[in-house]
């Protein structure tokens, strides 16, 4: 029995501390109810599946847009719309319908007949649902996009200001009505846009962000003092990769959004809410994040409670099960196969078995809400299979059956049938250059423009400690490893490039895994470094 003792003892451990990190992730987190359960405003676009307004052939059936609408309705009486033509203008006929007030959207951009049809198609609407359409938004975001100058836009506002009647708004962040005052000058009301997940230089924490939104409030009223305004979108994303301090999660999203109700009140200002429903074609042009700002899913359903605390992993039972599951496969495995034995070599199994358990449950989680096609989920499986052969590396280390050492690239292409093809080096190198080539193209693609681009943290930290324990160069290895040397380098920048400041935590945990990689290679780098600045240039050809 007392063989089983230690085995047993350091499975418990490990149990209780999964049970206690889930736990901690399923925590109800208290934050103010939201006034009334309902918003003033939200914006909505239809869409079905994956498809959105920027295919060609955009189109969603009525029986979507009727269900939407209903489902909307049960939060907000109003709906702001981008678009006043095709399919987004039947938004407008069917909100008639259910008795919903639409903010109405035209799409203005650089193309004139494009501006005309959508010019046409509000003033049509207008005039057949004169009590429906609440105002006109004029453009979203033109200047932003440096489609259109201040005035040659302020000339359009003015003629829909005729044509409609109604009262006429354009949508944009505050730095352009402060660039382009006539546009300022044409409107009747100011639409400024708020979204300080995307605020430049940098992102604002949960935590800063009333105060950040009421400041800016503010700095607009004392900048165009007498002029009505509202806030034309303003919301926080419930997933997606962190920016400076803003943390996309759907408990800072819960508590944004109820707090910044609570603050438009105190203000006094009008608000529209991005967006009703998350839009998942909008993670094309915007990265993840962008698919996930609505109140509802993509599958219709309420993301959060508008009363009463909210959890991140509300079904943090099953996630704990899941991974207890994995570290109950670890120590079969360990106890009949391994033959581990003593404190610190079973201590080691018990926490790799634990960080394998919890990562498995995230990395799914990351690839379920990142991978919008095909390419997304083969890249997520590649991910999970590279941990799982980190950890069979790891865990055969521990065992004594792998031992530590990487042969240099050149000597991976040996004749097929050579024996040492499957010696340990030689495996541990191909396992190295199988995960280093597509990883290094992702960091440097994250270093140089990382902007849009996820961070798959739980799917390479495995990887990488596998890497910095096992992938160093061996004595015997024959040449330099200057293949390795210079990749080493590439992950070494991609690090220092990727550093987004001390709030991003999950930036500074990516660093940390590219310096991991990096490390793998840091005795080639010297090396190289030694070879480039001591040899002679005919020593150089020679090699």
């Amino acid at each position: 029995m007392r063989r089983y003792f230690v085995p047993v003892l350091v499975f418990a451990v490990a149990a209780v501390a999964c049970f206690l990190y889930w736990q901690w992730r399923g925590k109800p987190v208290a934050i103010a109810d939201l006034p009334g359960a309902r918003f003033q405003c939200l914006s909505y676009s239809p869409f079905e599946g994956t498809s959105g307004p920027l295919d060609k052939n955009f189109d969603v059936p009525r029986p979507i847009i009727v269900a939407d609408l209903k489902l909307v309705k049960e939060v907000t009486g109003c709906i702001r719309t981008y678009s006043a033509i095709k399919v987004q203008g039947d938004v407008t006929r069917i909100a008639h319908e259910q008795g919903l007030q639409v903010l109405q959207g035209i799409w203005i951009s650089g193309t004139p007949e494009d501006n005309d049809r959508e010019i046409a198609g509000a003033v049509e609407l207008v005039r057949a649902y004169p009590q429906t359409v609440k105002a006109i938004v004029v453009g979203n975001e033109v200047l932003l996009r440096r489609e259109m100058t201040g005035e040659a836009l302020a000339s359009i506002i003015r003629r829909v200001k005729t044509e409609t009647g109604k009262p006429v708004l354009y949508a944009d962040v505050p730095h352009f009505f402060k660039k382009e005052p006539v546009v300022a000058a044409a409107v009747d009301t100011l639409a400024i846009h708020i979204l300080p997940y995307w605020d430049d230089p940098e992102a604002v924490s949960i935590d800063e962000v009333q105060g950040h939104v009421a400041g800016i409030v503010a700095d607009m009223r004392r900048t165009f003092p007498g002029k009505a305004m509202m806030i034309g979108e303003i919301g926080w994303p419930s997933a997606g990769r962190t920016r400076g301090g803003a943390v996309p999660s759907l408990v800072n999203q819960a508590r944004f959004v109820r707090e910044f109700v609570l603050g438009a009140g105190k203000l006094g200002i009008e608000y529209n809410l991005i967006e009703a429903i998350d839009q998942p074609w909008k993670r094309v042009p915007e990265g993840t994040v962008g698919g996930y700002w609505g109140i509802f899913s993509a599958d219709r359903l309420l993301k959060f409670p508008l009363t009463g605390p909210v959890a991140e992993w509300p079904r943090w039972q099953v996630a704990f099960g899941v991974s207890l599951a994995v570290m109950l496969v670890f120590f079969a495995v360990g106890r009949t196969r391994l033959g581990l034995s003593g404190v610190d070599r079973w201590g080691a199994y018990g926490a790799l078995a634990l960080g394998t358990g919890i990562s498995l449950v995230h990395l799914y989680e990351y690839v379920s809400v990142t991978s919008l096609t095909i390419a997304g989920w083969v890249f997520g499986i590649y991910m999970m299979l590279l941990t799982i052969a980190a950890v069979a590396a790891l865990s055969a280390h521990l065992g004594g059956r792998l031992e530590a050492g990487c042969d240099p690239l050149p000597r991976l292409f040996g004749r097929p049938f050579d024996p040492r093809l499957w010696s340990s080096a030689r495996l541990i190198g191909a396992g190295y250059w199988s995960a280093a080539v597509p990883v290094a193209m992702l960091a440097l693609a994250i270093g140089f423009d990382g902007r849009h681009r996820d961070l798959p943290v739980m799917g390479l930290w495995l990887p990488a400690v596998a890497l910095l324990v096992l992938a160093r160069s061996r004595a015997d290895a024959g040449r330099p490893r200057r293949e390795e040397a210079w990749l080493s380098v590439v992950f070494a920048v991609s690090a220092v490039l990727s550093f987004d400041g001390l709030q991003n935590i999950e930036m500074m945990l990516w660093s940390a895994i590219m310096l991991m990689f990096a490390a793998a290679g840091w005795r080639d780098v010297i090396a190289e470094s030694r070879f480039l600045l001591s040899a002679p240039v005919e020593a150089r050809r020679s090699q």
